[in-house]
């Protein structure tokens, strides 16, 4: 992916780096503007390990600065949408436990992977105990896109095939604040 990103997303303002053991340690203590972390804990099994993550962010953000988090809704599990669907359809899933993701690819069998359950209440949870403030918990649908804005992207990306985007939120977003230390 990195090779990828350095190929096709380049940018004088982005460095893109191999995490290494779970730590930034080329970054120094508050020294970032901003982190976002995608799909990131949907692939990790174990709950002290995201938090270790989480708290290796705080430490290397700025005060004041924003982290966003974007994962899978664990709500929506077993809901089909357009481009996948996480998990079995009437199955309840426990903390932690995996959970196949299934990647619908146009004329082509479902990519299935396999990632990790985590209810909403564990990122609220700690994030909060890593230190963030300001915690925001958002849960789109397409009713939230304007009407307007969503032909235009559904003319740039040629589709509009929507499932169950409508009424079910396929994606969390949560987005905290590093607050300033006294």
């Amino acid at each position: 992916m990195i090779d990828i990103a350095l190929e096709k997303r380049t940018h004088p303002n982005v460095n893109y780096q191999l995490i290494q053991d779970d730590s930034l340690s080329f970054l120094n203590d508050n020294s970032m503007d901003g982190a976002m972390a995608c799909y990131v804990f949907i692939n990790t099994d174990n709950k002290d390990r995201i938090q270790r993550i989480m708290k290796e962010i705080y430490r290397v953000l700025k005060p004041r600065s924003s982290f966003v988090i974007l994962d899978t809704n664990p709500d929506s599990t077993g809901i089909d949408f357009s481009t996948f669907r996480n998990g079995l359809p009437g199955r309840e899933y426990t903390d932690g436990e995996c959970r196949q993701e299934y990647l619908h690819i146009d004329n082509q069998e479902d990519l299935v992977l396999n990632d990790f359950h985590w209810p909403k209440s564990m990122y609220q949870e700690l994030l909060k105990k890593v230190g963030f403030q300001e915690i925001e918990q958002i849960e789109p649908t397409l009713r939230d896109i304007p009407e307007k804005e969503l032909k235009m992207i559904e003319q740039k990306h040629n589709f509009s095939h929507w499932r169950s985007e409508w009424d079910f939120p396929p994606f969390v977003i949560y987005r905290s604040i590093k607050p300033i230390q006294d």
